[in-house]
């Protein structure tokens, strides 16, 4: 299961070795670009260090939130007002489109710029909160990772952002580790 706000969180990119491996790509207007497309979103203003500066302090109070709520916290009326004020911040009208013979509603922002991407961002994170398992909301198990993912193992039971990466990673430590003690 995919959400916009996932991919946000995940534009602080570390390679799970190194702790110099950090690369922001909040800072890569390509990048963002490449996150907006598959989400169908198109603005219509350019980045500016401003939008990078709103749109990183937005990451950070995700981030805090999104740790909040792995350790079983409730979110405060303040982190919900913080909230509210990126959403209240784009207006946005709802059209219905006819795709294919098939009709589907959808919503146009009045003015498609940063703050409508930023309110698009805090949605996905309402409606993760809202609609799905918060228990499946995790961050990966290595500390020089920090990547964010949604755990759709049947059981809940999957640590690492992924078990190609991080997975075989810390296991190769573990084991390390283990014939070490030997």
């Amino acid at each position: 299961m995919d959400f916009l706000f996932i991919d946000f969180l995940n534009s602080e990119w570390r390679d799970g070795i190194h702790d110099d491996s950090y690369i922001d790509r909040l800072d890569d207007t390509k990048w963002m670009n490449e996150l907006l497309t598959p989400w169908e979103l198109t603005i219509n203003e350019g980045m500016t260090e401003e939008k990078i500066k709103r749109l990183k302090t937005l990451r950070a109070l995700l981030r805090k939130l999104v740790i909040d709520v792995t350790h079983n916290q409730q979110l405060t009326d303040n982190d919900v007002n913080q909230l509210n004020d990126y959403l209240y911040c784009s207006l946005f009208l709802q059209e219905i489109r006819n795709e294919s013979g098939n009709l589907r509603l959808t919503e146009k922002p009045v003015n498609p710029d940063w703050n409508w991407v930023m309110a698009k961002i805090v949605e996905s994170f309402a409606h993760l909160l809202s609609n799905h398992q918060i228990g499946r909301l995790k961050i990966c198990k290595n500390e020089k990772c920090g990547w964010v993912f949604f755990d759709v193992s049947k059981n809940r039971s999957r640590v690492w952002c992924y078990h190609s990466n991080c997975g075989n990673l810390m296991n190769v430590r573990k084991h390390r580790e283990r014939k070490q003690k030997k």
